[in-house]
C-alpha cells in the first residue's frame, strides 16, 4: 500500500513597487496599479511506501505568470534537490500563462516586457520559502477525481480570404474539461484543489497587476470551502485558445468585470464538480521520464530545446509538464491516449515558444509564422515538428506504460 501525504503553501508574489507587465506588445512603461494580487501556489507530494517506508517527494508551484525563465526554473531546481533533497526532475514550476504579471525570462524580447532581476531574486526566494512552509505542512491525505465542462474559451484561427487570421472559430474542437483534483484529510476536510482547465488568461490587456480569469477563480474557490485551503490552477495547452470575447464578429478585450465573471464562470464549474460523486484515486509511488526533444527550424539546421516531464502520481494521474506553448490539438491526443489519466501542463520551467501543428505551419497565422521573434527564435519551425514531439511522447508514454 501506498501513502500520499501533500504540504501546501501560498504565497503573494505581488511586485511592491511598479515595473513592467508581460504579455502584450502595445503595453509600455511600468503597471498603473494592482488590479488583484498574484500569487504563487505550492503543492508538495510525498509517496510512503507502507511496506518498506521508502518515500518519493515532487513539488509543484504554480504561478500567476506569463511563464517561468527556463534559467530561473533551473536555479530553483537546483535548490529544492541541495536544501531539500527533490530531485530536480521532480520539480515543476508552471504559470497559468497570465499577461499581466511580471516578467521572468530573459529571452523573451523586450517588448513582451522588460525583466527586473531585483524582483526576479525576490520572487524566486519567495517560492523556495514557500516550498519549505509546505514541506513543513505535509500531512496523510486521499484523493479524487472529478470532470466538469466549461464554456470560457474559443479557438482562435481562422482562415478569412486566404490568409490565416486570429478570429473566433467555434468549429474547430477545443478542450472544454475541468478536470478537478481533490485531496481530503484524514478528518474528511479538503486540504487542496487541483483545477486543470484550457484557456488563454487574455481577458483584458489593461496595464494592472492581476492574476485573470484562473487567479479570480483560485480565490472564489478558497474563500468557499475550508479556510486553509488552497486551489492550484493548472494550465493546459491553450496556444490556440482565447476567450470568448467577441464584438460584431471580431475578438475584444474585457476589463476586471470580464475577469471576475470567467472566474465566477469557472469556480462554479469546480464546485459542481466538487458537490458531485468524485472517483476515488490511489498513490503509487512517484515516477518520473524525462525528455529534451530537439525541434528544428524550417529553413535551418539548428534547433532549440523543448523539455518534458511526466510525473506520474497514480495510474490514474499524471502530469505532463512541457517548457512550451503548445497548441490544443497537442493537448487533445494527450487526453484520448492516456484516457484521461494525464493531464498536459504547458508554461512549465521555461516558456520556449508557440509549439504548432504541421497543418499551423502550412496555413500560417500568428502562433506557426508571425510569433517567434517575440520568444528570440530564429524562424519557424519546420513542418516535422509534430512528428518528433508525437513520438517522443508515445515513447515516454510506452516507458512509463500508460
Amino acid at each position: 500500500m501506498t501513502l500520499l501525504l501533500i504540504g501546501t503553501d501560498k504565497a503573494d508574489i505581488t511586485p511592491a513597487t511598479p515595473l513592467p507587465l508581460a504579455g502584450f506588445t502595445h503595453r509600455v512603461g511600468e503597471y498603473e496599479g494592482v488590479a488583484a494580487e498574484i500569487y504563487a501556489r505550492t503543492l508538495v507530494m510525498e509517496t510512503i511506501d507502507s511496506r518498506t517506508n521508502e518515500s518519493d517527494i515532487a513539488i509543484l508551484v504554480s504561478a500567476d505568470l506569463l511563464g517561468w525563465g527556463e534559467e530561473s526554473a533551473a536555479t530553483m531546481s537546483r535548490q529544492c534537490e541541495s536544501r531539500f533533497g527533490v530531485k530536480k526532475e521532480r520539480c515543476i514550476f508552471h504559470a497559468t500563462h497570465s499577461h499581466s504579471g511580471p516578467q521572468t525570462s530573459i529571452k523573451l524580447e523586450a517588448l513582451l516586457g522588460l525583466l527586473n532581476p531585483d524582483y526576479l531574486a525576490w520572487l524566486e526566494e519567495q517560492v523556495l520559502k514557500s516550498i519549505e512552509r509546505a514541506l513543513a505542512k505535509r500531512e496523510e491525505v486521499t484523493m479524487e477525481k472529478g470532470v466538469g465542462e466549461c464554456s470560457i474559451g474559443i479557438h482562435r484561427r481562422k482562415m478569412v480570404g486566404g490568409s490565416m487570421v486570429m478570429a473566433p472559430n467555434p468549429d474547430e474542437a477545443i478542450d472544454r474539461d475541468v478536470t478537478v483534483i481533490r485531496f481530503m484529510t484524514r478528518q474528511h476536510y479538503p486540504k487542496a484543489f487541483l483545477v486543470h482547465y484550457t484557456c488563454h488568461p487574455t481577458t483584458s490587456d489593461h496595464n494592472k497587476i492581476s492574476s485573470e480569469f484562473p487567479g479570480a477563480a483560485m480565490s472564489l474557490l478558497e474563500e468557499e470551502w475550508e479556510p486553509d485551503v488552497i486551489a492550484l490552477f493548472l494550465q493546459g495547452f491553450c496556444g490556440d485558445v482565447r476567450p470568448n470575447l467577441v464584438k460584431d464578429g471580431e475578438f475584444c478585450r474585457g476589463t476586471q468585470t470580464e475577469i471576475d465573471m470567467f472566474g465566477k464562470q469557472l469556480a462554479d464549474a469546480v464546485t459542481s464538480v466538487l458537490t458531485s460523486p468524485m472517483q476515488a484515486i490511489h498513490a503509487q509511488p512517484i515516477r518520473e521520464t524525462s525528455r529534451v526533444v530537439q525541434l528544428h527550424y524550417h529553413h535551418s539546421p539548428s534547433f532549440v530545446e523543448l523539455r518534458v516531464n511526466l510525473l506520474q502520481i497514480s495510474d490514474q494521474l499524471s502530469f505532463l509538464a512541457a517548457s512550451g506553448e503548445l497548441v490544443s490539438e497537442y493537448g487533445l491526443w494527450v487526453k484520448r491516449r492516456s484516457e484521461g489519466t494525464v493531464l498536459s501542463l504547458g508554461y512549465c520551467n521555461g516558456l520556449l515558444g508557440y509549439i504548432p501543428t504541421a497543418r499551423q505551419i502550412s496555413e500560417g497565422g500568428y502562433e506557426s509564422m508571425d510569433s517567434f521573434p517575440f520568444f528570440g527564435l530564429e524562424g519557424p519551425f519546420a513542418d516535422h515538428v509534430e512528428s518528433i514531439v508525437y513520438s517522443e511522447l508515445e515513447d515516454m508514454f510506452r516507458i512509463s506504460m500508460l
